[in-house]
């Protein structure tokens, strides 16, 4: 192994190659990717797979960018890095936003601490204080979700803290906090208030029905209810809403109304939209200064853009900026290096990179790709 530096101007060059087997042209661009080996015939003397994804983090913390050459056969047979680092510690150059680096997208946060069970079922809350009818309702819908149950709307509310369910089926008449009540805190509470939720009545009067649904229930269905009729609009609730996720994945120009369906998703997700276009251009803005900014933990706003657009918070930051992009490439002439400022990167070889990762093709590539609809990106 040779090893070899010097500064040139403000910038440190390292440059380290050997004489090894190689690592194929296609391959090149996975090594810096974490627990990626290039080759798993190599035995005992196997890489692990993290010391190029961790030296590409470090030199993409302090701004710099690394090049990877390899060949895998005759005399040059070999790999070399170049690793350039700026003496100024200035995070990234705009000179050249078509720079094809294989360093990883620095990520904005770590969201480890938002420790959420994974079930291979949606997660059904029912609500209901007569045993007989919860265990039914139970029995009957647990092949088709995770259910949990509570016995009053307090309780319910309580439950909904800790489990976080994805759909609320609720009776009407029930002690300590009817379901009209907890209805109306779930729509209340920034926390809940995404969430679909089915009343069950034995009352079939039309100003019980009309209570219910300016509530913000989703549905009201009178006592007893058919099994199979309440899983089907469980079903069709939950579809509805990952059509709306999509849908918002897929869009480039972004409308808030056409992706919720509850009208306190859709100011919730409008202000999310503003703070996030207001701030675009200020560096360094996270998912610390978004939660601020909108008035709500960092928990809080996880769950809430989860739960509408399918994104944990840095996705929907990301995906926000390189939609912003898009739209600035195909609405004006403006130079590239222009356009990832407007969009919140400083560094161009992390805007070519993530670009390239949502759009499948790099910024040059879409601006001229042709006269195609911005409504839907290349790459869901």
């Amino acid at each position: 192994m040779i090893t070899n530096w010097s500064t040139e101007g403000e910038a440190l060059q390292l440059d380290v190659s050997d004489n090894g087997i190689g690592i194929p042209k296609e391959k090149i661009p996975n090594v810096t990717d974490p627990f990626y080996r290039a080759d798993y015939n190599l035995g005992d003397q196997g890489s692990s797979g993290i010391g190029l994804a961790l030296v590409s983090g470090l030199v993409q913390v302090w701004g710099g960018h690394i090049q990877i050459e390899s060949e895998t056969g005759g005399p040059k047979r070999g790999t070399a890095v170049t690793i350039n680092l700026p003496l100024n510690l200035f995070k990234g150059s705009i000179a050249n936003p078509e720079f094809n680096s294989v360093a990883p997208e620095p990520e904005e946060l770590n969201e480890q601490e938002l420790q959420e069970e994974t079930v291979s079922k949606p997660s059904i809350l029912v609500v209901e204080d007569n045993p007989d009818v919860l265990k039914f309702l139970k029995d009957e819908i647990s092949e088709h979700f995770e259910v949990r149950s509570a016995e009053n709307g307090i309780e319910g509310l309580e439950k909904i803290s800790e489990s976080h369910p994805d759909l609320i089926v609720t009776d009407v008449m029930m002690p300590e906090m009817d379901g009209i009540e907890f209805c109306r805190k779930i729509r209340e509470d920034n926390e809940t208030c995404h969430i679909p939720v089915i009343i069950l009545t034995a009352r079939t009067a039309d100003e019980h029905y009309i209570e219910g649904i300016e509530t913000g229930a989703d549905e009201y269905f009178s006592k007893p209810v058919r099994a199979e009729l309440l899983i089907a609009r469980i079903h069709n609730l939950l579809n509805s809403r990952q059509r709306l996720r999509d849908r918002f994945t897929e869009q480039v120009l972004v409308e808030p109304q056409s992706v919720t369906v509850v009208s306190s998703d859709k100011l919730f997700l409008e202000r999310a939209i503003k703070t996030l276009e207001d701030n675009m251009q200020t560096e360094g803005y996270d998912v610390e200064a978004f939660a601020n900014d909108l008035k709500m933990s960092r928990v809080t706003l996880y769950r809430k853009l989860k739960a509408i657009t399918g994104m944990p918070t840095v996705d929907f930051i990301r995906t926000m900026r390189l939609k912003r992009a898009a739209q600035l490439l195909k609405a004006t002439d403006l130079p590239i290096g222009e356009i990832l400022i407007q969009a919140g990167y400083y560094d161009a070889s992390s805007f070519s990179r993530a670009f390239k990762k949502e759009f499948d093709m790099t910024p040059t590539q879409y601006r001229y790709k042709g006269s195609e609809s911005l409504e839907t990106s290349p790459r869901a």
